[in-house]
């Protein structure tokens, strides 16, 4: 028989906190986490997709008489969407096993400069996808993962079968099986883009018993993440933990669309009010404060506790990956455990008029999602003339093809680098990445001539 796992998703946008709550799930006996985000297939029916960021569409398979309906034969696997996006749908073929995200030959370590792209299966010898500051010893036996899915699933197995099957599969064969056993009773996974997922009452229908579970972050947090994330592009440093580029670099950074980016969190605040009165806010569809849960830890993770029904442990307060205490992923650099001094490193990267700006657009309803202090948000209690983009979405929210196309549209310049003349700026940047290029050749060459010796993930 197979184990029916209990699903969690948390489906956020970028920078929005959802990687804590999965690594707080993390450590409990009862629950195995993904160190990757895994996000559901992404979806060519609403238009052709041509670019990868929060708001494309992404949606559950839905079969009919063993076959997918007409809208999930658009359907792509989700973590392909960092490498080439198909373009022809009808050239493509994706069973079961694509859209479940398993690659069918085991994944290549690039290691050209600046090639260098996020492992599709989130472990291989000593790399974590999502552990980028510590040192880890792991392993992942990626032929019998292949090899018990291709024993198990095949035409005749239902979705939520096939699923159950690859999350069995996956913890089964990531370091012999120590991520799970007899007691684990439910499967955390999580996407930075998961937000918007186009059939969420599928999602319900589908996984019984599932959580739905929504982070909310600090806007001025939020955008501060971002400008750090595209200041890195801009002057070369990328994600890699050396050369650490200096704040005061960061702040006089303005390359990037502060306007595209309160936009993108104000939009996602009102697609998630809206869902809420759609589905409620208390059971199935979570949404809580990612300031809260740092600042209020215990009291958070007994809610979610006690609202998905597993034993309140200690262990839920304390970040982990693998088991292993983890440092974060923050564009910042390292943290140890909770760490509520990163609730300020705003005033780090932004200066006054970015910040007056922010706070002139959304700062009452970030105002009022900070003062609410339950473990749980409700935005629905919230003034609806707050959400500045309330109309539209309320407008569109029932035809799935216009809000489709809407959040696409709202969403797409959010992560792009406005050209600029050349400046002073520009020289320093140019100078910087040749930099950060000859402090990572060392990298480079351990990756090509000793792979899985060390820390393996720098990205």
């Amino acid at each position: 028989m197979i184990k029916n796992f209990n699903y969690i998703f948390i489906g956020s946008i970028n920078r929005s906190g959802g990687s804590l709550l999965a690594r707080l799930f993390d450590g409990h006996e009862q629950v195995a986490s993904y160190p990757l985000e895994l996000p559901f297939p992404h979806n060519n029916f609403f238009y052709e997709i041509c670019d990868n960021f929060a708001g494309i569409p992404m949606s559950v398979p839905i079969y009919e008489n063993k076959q997918l309906n007409f809208v999930s034969k658009f359907l792509y696997p989700g973590n392909y969407s960092r490498s080439l996006i198909p373009k022809k749908m009808n050239e493509y073929f994706f069973d079961k096993l694509d859209l479940l995200d398993v690659p069918k030959s085991k994944p290549k370590i690039e290691i050209t400069w600046g090639k260098e792209r996020s492992d599709p299966i989130g472990v291989r010898k000593n790399y974590l996808e999502k552990s980028f500051y510590d040192v880890v010893k792991t392993e992942f036996n990626y032929e019998n993962f292949i090899k018990n899915l291709n024993t198990n699933v095949n035409q005749d197995t239902s979705w939520v079968e096939a699923h159950n099957l690859r999350h069995l599969a996956f913890f089964e064969n990531w370091d012999n099986g120590r991520h799970i056993n007899k007691n684990t009773t439910h499967i955390v996974c999580h996407d930075s883009g998961g937000l918007y997922l186009t059939n969420l009452q599928d999602y319900f229908k589908t996984y019984e018993n599932s959580r739905f579970i929504v982070p909310v972050r600090d806007v001025l947090g939020y955008i501060a993440s971002e400008k750090v994330r595209l200041a890195r592009i801009f002057f070369g440093a990328r994600r890699f933990n050396k050369p650490k580029l200096p704040f005061f670099l960061i702040k006089k950074f303005k390359g990037y669309d502060l306007k595209a980016k309160v936009r993108n969190w104000s939009t996602a605040l009102t697609r998630t009010y809206l869902l809420q009165q759609k589905f409620g806010t208390t059971k199935n569809f979570l949404v809580y404060s990612n300031e809260n849960l740092i600042l209020n830890t215990e009291k958070v993770m007994r809610s979610f506790s006690e609202n998905i029904n597993i034993k309140y442990d200690e262990i839920l307060c304390e970040p982990t990956i693998g088991g292993n205490l983890w440092s974060g992923n923050s564009h910042y650099g390292k943290s140890k455990g909770i760490n509520t001094s990163t609730l300020y490193n705003y005033n780090k990267v932004l200066d006054k008029e970015e910040i007056d700006f922010i706070n002139e657009n959304v700062g009452d309803l970030n105002s009022q999602i900070l003062f609410q202090k339950n473990s749980f948000l409700d935005l629905t209690d919230l003034e609806e003339k707050l959400f500045n983009d309330i109309f539209y979405q309320k407008k569109y929210f029932d035809n799935i093809d216009k809000i489709t196309l809407y959040y696409s549209l709202v969403n797409n310049a959010g992560r792009k680098i406005n050209v600029q003349k050349v400046s002073k700026l520009s020289i320093i940047a140019l100078i910087f990445s040749a930099y950060a290029y000859i402090l990572n050749i060392p990298r480079i060459l351990k990756l090509r001539f000793f792979p899985g010796f060390g820390k393996q993930n720098y990205t």
